[in-house]
């Protein structure tokens, strides 16, 4: 094994050093708001994994914001994402009239790809776990059928590499597998000749192995490559079986927040955990004075049948004491745990505040008013919208561009999904244009930013409103925030041409009403238009009369 290879392990035992630094918190947090995603107790899959937790607060409310998140980034059968390219650095592109119609079929192939997936049974587990600190998702390739495989990685398995741009790009895995699916996922493995004959003796035997994927700064790809590690059979440790490169990268791993001089992330769960833990351990004690409040404690005469040496103290426990007490009586507590309902409101609503973010007033409240409910739903995207829009940068970005990685690979060429390149592009890329429901919130908030603000100049400057803003253009402005299709606004040349046609059709209009106003001016006069009616007032009068 030559020094590249011994440093690709080095770094990859570094990296889950670090990584173990972070399994107690990270343990607790799953334990206690995610606990069927929790792997780090050493538990078997199947297992019941929420026999701590007394209360369920906090995995109502990851699982309501795992939901939301779902919603508002990547809703399902929707399209979220367009396409469009950078007319202003290409300008000249040649056949830039036939780039809609190819945009069309990016957007509908790209959307239709994604939805014969696995995308959505994979991307909320992803989605929970940066919840509580990082979310990492696999995009490879699949058949021609299915060209796309999605896989959300537990976030025990992962080691972290954070790069110069303080993005996370370099990621290790460390997991087993049985060795009848070893080659089922990789066909290209190139195993030993050991690892062989143990796969064939017990293909069931766990494989162990560790997974890199190693992001090459200089050359902007990936270095993909598998090992075997020491495990069931140490004898295969150390021994690379995969090798591969990627344009981009297959593995995609994403935080909401982040403390300073750390590289796994700090979800808002992590912000809330003591009081969670707080939450749960008064219930706890709840439940425990429940108990001994329906069973109770005894106290009876003391007949040397009870052993006092391993007396300890519960529900249902009978004390001996001297033999000239009564029978059995019951015995009264010292005093009453009831301050639960002073605490457990505040730690709820905290808990539910920190993860959800805040809230709009419940049903059942006071009457509210209508400018209460605005003020209250603004307050509440300004602090959901922008937190949660920091997953596109990390998130939605590389993703998208995996994706279009695949599906315009020419090895999907005769796929109903297969992209093809643009002929006429002259290079040009595709750029991809988040549509989401989150995006449209910003862009709402900015289309009715524009008008408003439009509004507020014409009521204070009347006279020079016009003068100042072309009102044509306020409009175009509020139609592209507001996300109106292109394909149905009127382009600008049509535009002025349509103003141009109307301004003349008004001053048609306003010849015709001068005219007739003459007209009708004329005939109230007694002079018939064009001449003089030869009748003198005299004359005129009585037959008039």
């Amino acid at each position: 094994m030559d020094g590249d290879q011994r440093e690709t392990l080095r770094r990859a035992s570094k990296a889950f050093e670090r990584t173990q630094q972070w399994h107690g918190v990270l343990h607790d947090a799953y334990q206690y708001a995610l606990p069927n995603h929790d792997g780090f107790n050493g538990r078997m899959p199947g297992d019941q994994r929420d026999v701590e937790v007394y209360d369920a607060t906090a995995p109502e409310a990851v699982r309501e914001r795992k939901a939301r998140l779902h919603g508002q980034l990547f809703p399902a059968f929707r399209e979220w994402v367009d396409f469009d390219i950078d007319r202003n650095a290409v300008p000249a592109i040649p056949g830039l009239d036939a780039w809609p119609e190819y945009l069309e079929m990016v957007r509908h192939r790209f959307h239709r790809a994604v939805e014969a997936s696995n995308f959505h049974i994979e991307v909320p587990p992803a989605l929970a776990d940066s919840l509580i600190s990082t979310g990492a998702l696999t995009v490879h390739e699949g058949t021609p059928d299915d060209p796309l495989r999605f896989e959300a990685l537990p976030a025990y398995q992962l080691g972290y590499e954070e790069g110069p741009d303080g993005v996370i790009r370099t990621v290790f895995r460390k997991w087993s597998i049985p060795g009848r699916t070893l080659t089922l996922r990789w066909p290209d493995a190139d195993l030993p000749g050991n690892a062989e004959r143990a796969i064939a003796k017990d293909p069931e035997t766990d494989i162990h192995l560790v997974e890199a994927f190693l992001w090459d700064y200089e050359h902007e790809r990936l270095e993909y490559e598998v090992w075997l590690s020491e495990g069931a059979t140490p004898s295969l440790a150390d021994t690379r079986i995969v090798s591969r490169q990627y344009a981009s990268s297959p593995i995609i791993v994403f935080r909401m927040d982040k403390a300073v001089g750390e590289i796994m992330g700090r979800g808002p769960v992590l912000s809330v955990l003591g009081n969670i833990k707080t939450a749960n351990a008064v219930v706890k004690l709840v439940l425990q004075n429940a108990e001994t409040a329906i069973v109770g404690m005894w106290q009876t005469a003391d007949n040397s049948v009870i052993n006092t040496e391993n007396l300890e103290l519960g529900p249902g426990v009978i004390i001996p004491r001297s033999l000239d007490a009564d029978g059995l009586e019951p015995l009264r507590p010292a005093g009453d745990f009831n301050v639960s309902a002073l605490i457990l409101s505040e730690l709820r609503e905290g808990i539910r505040h920190a993860i959800l973010g805040p809230s709009l007033p419940p049903q059942d409240s006071r009457v509210r008013t209508a400018f209460e409910i605005d003020v209250r739903a603004a307050h509440q995207q300004a602090v959901e919208v922008p937190e949660s829009l920091r997953l596109l940068s990390e998130l939605s970005g590389p993703l998208i561009r995996r994706i279009l990685d695949i599906l315009q690979h020419p090895s999907l060429a005769g796929s109903p999904y297969y992209i093809p390149p643009f002929s006429l592009g002259g290079g040009a890329a595709l750029r991809p244009v988040p549509v989401s429901p989150l995006v449209k919130l910003q862009e709402e908030a900015d289309a009715a930013s524009t008008i408003q603000s439009y509004a507020t100049a014409a009521q204070l400057f009347p006279d020079l409103i016009e003068v100042a803003v072309d009102r044509r253009k306020v409009l175009n402005a509020y139609l592209a925030d507001s996300r109106i299709p292109e394909s149905v606004r009127r382009q600008e040349e049509e535009q002025v041409l349509m103003l141009q046609q109307q301004a003349q059709q008004q001053a048609q209009q306003q010849q015709l009403q001068a005219l007739a106003q003459m007209a009708a001016g004329t005939a109230s006069a007694g002079v018939e238009p064009g001449g003089e009616t030869g009748l003198d007032e005299q004359s005129a009068g009585p037959a008039l009369a």
